[in-house]
């Protein structure tokens, strides 16, 4: 139960972040700087009284618990009655395609398998200097590239992205989105 509270509030977190700010028109943003003028100039305090800035703080700590008593349930309920659905995430099939008529053996590394070499290899494509892999991945950005020889890395060549690591390695970036891939092999 705690679990689903927490998945709950992480979502609403997630959902609220994502809302766009709304910019008021001009008329209503000069409305209330005159009227913060004239609060703040009845808030100095005089040398005869300081009753009016007692009052003034008196309002503002009513409003700002009136404002949480009534915003705060009102936004459970509203979440929970509105529930936000996540959207699917989509899944890909990509094929990543290297060229070298040289190389003895070529895996594929990237974000996608931690940068493990040895777990993806790719397979020479007959008697041709092609070779190739087919992945399954889920709608993202990916940084990745080729370990040729087991020693050499390099970026997709047929990639029009490219980003450096923290390492100085030059990697090819993909990038899975709207039904669209960005970047990749093919």
């Amino acid at each position: 139960m705690k679990r689903k509270r927490e998945d709950e509030d992480r979502e609403l977190r997630r959902v609220f972040s994502e809302l766009r700010m709304l910019k008021a028109p001009n008329r209503a943003v000069h409305a209330l700087l005159s009227h913060l003028d004239v609060e703040r100039d009845e808030a100095r305090p005089r040398p005869f009284s300081a009753a009016p800035l007692r009052r003034i703080r008196r309002e503002i700590l009513i409003a700002v618990f009136a404002t949480l008593i009534v915003a705060v349930p009102l936004t459970f309920w509203v979440t929970k009655r509105y529930a936000v659905e996540k959207p699917l995430r989509r899944t890909y099939v990509v094929r990543f395609i290297y060229e070298d008529e040289d190389a003895k053996s070529v895996s594929l590394i990237g974000d996608f398998n931690n940068w493990r070499k040895n777990e993806i290899v790719l397979e020479r494509a007959g008697e041709s200097r092609l070779w190739t892999t087919e992945l399954l991945l889920d709608e993202g950005f990916y940084k990745y590239g080729f370990l040729v020889n087991e020693t050499n890395i390099v970026s997709d060549p047929l990639s029009r992205y490219k980003v450096k690591d923290s390492f100085g390695h030059e990697s090819s970036l993909m990038v899975l989105a709207d039904g669209n891939e960005y970047g990749g092999s093919s």
